[in-house]
């Protein structure tokens, strides 16, 4: 997009046309929307402004900021709004076909219906500018509303979008590989063909969602709602997908018999609980005997291990929010990526653990990248744990 082609304009200048536009919009007969198409606009102002059906088409908004702007049916065809804040605006049946939203702020908006679909703008002097596809790759888009949107074939690597509406919205083509999606909603959507490789889908509903042709290697798609009729349209082998207990050699009473049997005879006896991707919601392991136990990537939503024997366990990457841990024994645990968000540690030991052998050992407790936001760990022990990256924003740590 060369700048030679776009009026440059300051924040005074601008302000003169924004009052002229809202006065428009109160009274549209006696004046003209807006166009403020073609125009160097990087870094200047909107916040709050109601640029309802205004021009954008071809400008540059670059570090632009339009916090909680109205800009419904606003055109922003081929613009580009690299880097720039729209956190909490109306967006509501915008044009953004062809647009650049690259490392845009989304957080809060409102995109319902908008069209952001490739297209291309020729370019004063020849030329064009704009994209076959939107590019919306390392947004930062918590909650946004997206539902009923076009964005076919558009590009969202690495983009973050938990808890995000993005229901109905057409995104077949789509690459939306290493981006965030968990706890979205995403019911009704079309993901026919899209590239979802290692994505995080976390929780995220996904009923009637269409995925033929899709590519899920490595997404992770546990908790998520997933229709029955969806394994069949995709191939979901490569997928971190939860195991429900039904679908378990055992019982969860003869698994944990016969781990407590193994780690009583050093493996001679019983069978080690290798438990990786299984739905154990709100199930009850007080005072189970599980050293070394694995539980990677295992939702554990309000379990109870209460004065469980958890030694040497691996924990990681599990969703252990709301869970009890009151006097467990966490001992050279691996917690890596786990999340203990509103648990109850209390009196836990998550501290290293001594090895004997030829040559004495410490096995640290790992905590890299855990979350603990708002845990009680009231009297717990984390001695020689190692905390890098932990996050314990909240937490109860007298």
């Amino acid at each position: 997009m060369s700048e030679t082609t776009r009026k440059r304009i300051d924040q005074r200048e601008l302000d003169v046309i924004v009052a002229a536009h809202e006065a428009y919009l109160k009274s549209p007969g006696r004046s003209e929307p807006a166009n403020l198409s073609f125009f160097d606009l990087s870094g200047l102002r909107f916040d709050s402004h109601n640029l309802a059906e205004a021009d954008f088409a071809g400008s540059s908004l670059e570090f632009a900021s339009l916090r909680k702007a109205q800009l419904t049916a606003a055109s922003f065809f081929a613009a580009d709004l690299r880097m720039a804040n729209l956190k909490g605006a109306d967006l509501t049946g915008a044009d953004l076909r062809g647009a650049c939203l690259r490392g845009a702020v989304l957080t809060d908006a409102v995109l319902e219906h908008a069209d952001l679909s490739g297209g291309s703008l020729m370019r004063h002097g020849g030329g064009s500018m704009g994209a076959k596809s939107v590019d919306l790759s390392g947004i930062v888009a918590e909650r946004a509303n997206f539902a009923g949107a076009n964005l076919p074939r558009a590009t969202l690597v690495r983009a973050e979008l938990p808890t995000a509406n993005l229901s109905r919205v057409q995104l077949a083509g789509a690459n939306i590989s290493e981006a965030n999606i968990a706890g979205a909603n995403l019911e009704g959507a079309d993901l026919s063909g899209c590239d979802l490789t290692n994505a995080n889908l976390q929780g995220a509903m996904l009923a009637n969602v269409m995925w033929r042709g899709a590519k899920l290697a490595g997404a992770d798609l546990r908790g998520a709602q997933l229709d029955p009729a969806a394994i069949k349209q995709a191939d979901f082998s490569n997928a971190l997908v939860l195991r429900t207990l039904d679908a378990l050699e055992m019982t969860l009473d003869e698994i944990l018999q016969a781990h407590a049997r193994w780690a009583a005879t050093d493996g001679k006896e019983g069978k080690q609980a290798l438990l990786g991707c299984v739905d154990f919601n709100g199930k009850n392991f007080k005072g189970a005997i599980l050293p070394a136990a694995i539980f990677e990537s295992c939702m554990l939503k309000a379990a109870n291990f209460s004065e469980a024997s958890l030694a040497m366990a691996d924990l990681s990457k599990a969703d252990c929010r709301e869970s009890q841990f009151v006097k467990a024994d966490l001992r050279g645990a691996n917690l890596k990526d786990s999340i203990f968000d509103d648990a109850n540690l209390q009196e836990a030991h998550i501290e290293g653990l001594d090895i004997q052998g030829s040559v004495q050992q410490q096995r640290k407790a790992q905590l890299t990248n855990a979350t603990f936001v708002r845990a009680d760990l009231r009297g717990a022990t984390l001695r020689d744990a190692n905390l890098l990256d932990a996050d314990f924003s909240g937490a109860d740590l007298r």
